[in-house]
């Protein structure tokens, strides 16, 4: 009976740790989807259910087409080519005032027409990156996940000692 419990626990390991695996993936797949403005739960459990990291590399894949940038007036996701927010108007970025292209942070001149961008036309731009919005419950949750963890293997452990003792 012990040789054959003591030959479980390398299988039980295993299967614990690649528990741990997916439960790791599903909530980095959750937070980056919420950021993304994407449904966070849904896109979780796909990665949770796809079997062999499948599921992972189609949310990795899907979530190109979805922007982690916020427009910092309305909060709206926008892209970074965009000069101004599509919810708002909100204008993201500098533009030239003599040719109208778009200016990045600290040029000193167009890159455009050459000319000399005047000094207040140099503002920083309204786009902020996008962030998560608090997941403490999240961190309970994985937090009693690891406490069944280890009290599992402690219990394991503790019935082995004691069929080896017998």
């Amino acid at each position: 009976m012990a040789i054959m419990t003591l030959a479980l626990l390398p299988v039980l390991l295993v299967m614990l740790l690649m528990l741990a695996l997916a439960i790791c993936v599903a909530v980095f797949v959750y937070k980056d989807a919420v950021s993304r403005g994407m449904p966070g739960i849904l896109w979780a459990a796909v990665a949770l259910l796809v079997p062999g990291l499948v599921g992972l590399l189609i949310y990795l894949v899907v979530r190109g087409n979805y922007s982690a940038l916020r427009c910092a007036a309305c909060g709206g996701p926008v892209k970074e080519q965009y000069m101004v927010c599509p919810h708002c108007g909100a204008k993201l970025r500098q533009t030239c005032p003599h040719c109208g292209r778009p200016l990045e942070a600290g040029w000193q001149c167009c890159a455009g027409c050459g000319q000399p961008v005047p000094a207040d036309s140099t503002q920083e731009p309204a786009v902020v990156p996008a962030s998560a919005p608090s997941s403490r419950w999240l961190w309970v949750v994985l937090g009693i996940a690891a406490a069944v963890l280890v009290l599992f293997v402690l219990a394991l452990a503790l019935l082995l000692f004691i069929n080896t003792a017998v």
